[in-house]
């Protein structure tokens, strides 16, 4: 009896491709740059707050 193997075709595997690589990367990329600016705005309006009560 011989085994059923699975055919190891490219068409059998989910397509990874550079552009889908790129993409994911943009988007962290972008994520990261946004929540980098509401930090930066968050400890401006703090620090301007803190030396406006002296």
């Amino acid at each position: 009896m011989k085994m059923q193997t699975k055919p190891s075709t490219v068409e059998a595997k989910p397509v990874y491709t550079a552009e889908k690589a790129g993409s994911t990367r943009r988007q962290t990329r972008f994520k990261r740059d946004k929540s980098h600016q509401i930090n930066i705005s968050v400890k401006s309006k703090l620090i301007s707050f803190i030396l406006s009560e002296r």
